[in-house]
């Protein structure tokens, strides 16, 4: 199985942004053709991190190593970006 990638609620909007510049609106708007396009399907889950309780996360699972490797590639910059982390 393929560790899926978590990141903040304010890292998936700006990563929605970019996905809606670089792929037609129908990749974002279907699971499955997410899944085909990206490779990952996002889940939502609430967790108790720092005292703080309900903080919002997604976890990007991933089905292709392949499709992970490029995602990373491209959008790394999104997700390595540290103010994002430190904002919650």
């Amino acid at each position: 199985m393929i560790k899926s990638i978590m990141i903040t609620e304010r890292q998936w909007d700006t990563l929605k942004n970019r996905i809606k510049e670089d792929y037609p609106p129908s990749v974002l708007l279907s699971r499955s053709r997410m899944k085909r396009t990206l490779g990952f399907t996002p889940r939502r889950q609430l967790v108790n991190e720092r005292g703080i309780q309900n903080i919002p996360v997604f976890h990007l699972d991933f089905f292709s190593e392949k499709k992970k490797t490029f995602f990373l590639v491209k959008y790394s910059d999104i997700i390595n970006d540290k103010k994002e982390i430190n904002n919650v």
